[in-house]
């Protein structure tokens, strides 16, 4: 007899729904995932935000601490939606701590949030310029396993990155933001969760595990009155922007161990945001992005790395729309960047086509340091000319 013969006509049968290749990559990583992991590090020392919690495989306990996070993230009224993420991920790091702690003792932290969620309007409004920005970051899962788990049960985006020359890779994709500095906040609530490896060196300082790079691709949403075609015939001036970004913020060892050899794509397909949209709320053409995607999570000069580069590809894109103010400050910056790059024997594209030689010459010269410089002399440019125009003439 068929199981679903004498089945009542108003009953409902769910049937269960097949999984995509990549849903079932996911589940298959995390059914790999074992606990607790120890430190292989020799003398290095593994900093774990919660051993309580982390060092055990009390799976039940992450779980309930990822409801509890939920739950009090949706008693926090009027968030946006790019700032989300960032509430789960700093709520559960701060239950992770201390478990009994209620709402109203996270008074502080909401606080924090709300902030956060203010700063993002505030990016977000019209007259702003600078693009959304928004992270991928590769991870290696070893030594960060309860960290990957905490991470992938908040509900934040994330897939399985293979095959790399380190093996399967946890890829996070937080939500994109309006402002740089909730990439970066989250990028801090990365480590306080376990998501990354950090080492405490000799001197105490600790710092993010040099082990394996942790590539950082970074991406900024395309202003939709800009064609598919008109980046096509920008690209030079855009490889230089973005090679120049690169070799600023990355270390010879990512350079050497990228899987591929584009440093940068565009026209790739997007999430909407407000600044995609029109004023009834549709969109307006194609949701595209521009993707960086030979950067890493080094230190703490990634921070500045998201605030500097959205200024700087945010006046590219102005600069293309027709502004004349972001047009000289886009050129100015072209030129000397080229001169930078020729002084020290360095051609345009080399990061793609001889990363060797590439990789030879940051060790060798002070490139690196002189493009750093320039990068945060413009971005104050940018700021000052731009953003904030008026403040120059008071």
């Amino acid at each position: 007899m068929s199981e679903f013969e004498n089945t009542p006509e108003n009953v409902v049968l769910t049937l269960p729904i097949r999984e995509s290749e990549r849903e079932i990559q996911k589940r298959e990583f995390l059914g790999q995932l074992t606990f607790p992991d120890e430190p292989t590090d020799g003398d290095s020392v593994i900093v774990s935000a919660s051993p309580e919690v982390f060092s055990t495989d009390d799976i039940e306990k992450v779980n309930q601490l990822v409801e509890k996070a939920k739950r009090f993230v949706e008693q926090i009224p009027n968030l946006e939606p790019t700032a989300v993420d960032f509430a789960k991920l700093k709520i559960f790091n701060q239950l992770n701590k201390n478990p009994e702690l209620t709402f109203e003792d996270l008074a502080p932290i909401v606080e924090e949030i709300n902030n956060v969620s203010t700063n993002e309007e505030e990016f977000s409004r019209d007259g702003n310029f600078l693009p959304t920005i928004g992270l991928e970051l590769e991870i290696p899962p070893k030594n960060v396993k309860a960290g990957i788990f905490a991470y992938s049960s908040l509900g934040l985006s994330w897939y399985v990155e293979k095959p790399t020359i380190y093996g399967d890779l946890f890829e996070a994709i937080p939500h994109f933001s309006y402002s740089p500095w909730t990439q970066s906040k989250m990028l801090h609530e990365f480590i306080e969760m376990g998501l990354l490896k950090v080492v405490v060196d000799e001197d105490g300082k600790t710092e993010i595990s040099r082990e394996l790079p942790i590539s950082m691709h970074v991406n900024f949403g395309q202003p939709p009155e800009i064609s598919k075609t008109t980046l096509k015939l920008k690209e030079r001036m855009l490889t230089v922007i973005v090679e120049s970004l690169t070799l600023a913020f990355s270390s010879t060892k990512r350079i050497l161990s990228r899987k591929v050899k584009t440093s940068v794509r565009y026209n790739k397909e997007a999430s909407e945001s407000k600044k995609n949209k029109k004023a009834d709320g549709s969109s307006v053409g194609d949701v595209l992005r521009l993707e960086i995607k030979s950067t890493e999570f080094l230190d703490q000069t990634t921070y500045r790395l998201l605030a500097e580069s959205q200024r700087i590809i945010g006046a590219f894109f102005e600069a293309i729309k027709g502004d004349d103010i972001a047009h000289k400050i886009s050129l100015d910056f072209y030129l000397e960047v080229e001169k930078t790059m020729k002084d020290a024997d360095y051609y345009i594209g080399m990061i793609d086509y001889d990363a060797k030689n590439s990789a030879e010459i940051m060790e060798n010269t002070d490139i690196q340091q002189k493009l750093r410089a320039l990068i945060s002399r413009y971005s104050r440019r940018i700021n000052s000319e731009l953003l904030n125009p008026d403040e120059g003439k008071n």
